[in-house]
């Protein structure tokens, strides 16, 4: 097993905007959204950032987020029987081959051309 010392990890915390960031921003911000800005801003700095080599080794595009993914589709047909489609299941998301509605019965995934 290894250790990853936190400082060596880009987050809210460690990102060059991070005192700002932390004092700017109420508690109840996502982390998902604090995390989202310092990427941004640590892009924004190109080759002055410290997370400069990192960032430049991340896919430029959006990459598929597996609970996002259409419902029945290939991509969940894939997963079958493997450790991320049992901890789907842990975290209560068993029915992944059904497809996902709203209350108004309405899918919440949208399906891309």
């Amino acid at each position: 097993m290894a250790q990853i010392p936190k400082r060596a990890l880009l987050s809210d915390r460690t990102c060059s905007i991070a005192p700002e960031l932390l004092g700017s921003l109420p508690q109840s911000t996502p982390d998902a959204f604090r995390l989202a800005v310092c990427v941004l801003h640590e892009l924004s700095l190109g080759p002055q950032s410290r997370w400069a080599a990192y960032l430049q080794h991340c896919p430029p595009e959006t990459v598929p987020i597996a609970l996002l993914w259409p419902d029945g589709g290939k991509p969940v047909q894939i997963i079958q029987g493997t450790e991320l489609h049992a901890e789907l299941e842990r975290i209560g998301i068993s029915n992944v081959s059904e497809p996902a509605t709203e209350p108004g019965g309405s899918r919440m995934v949208s399906e891309r051309p």
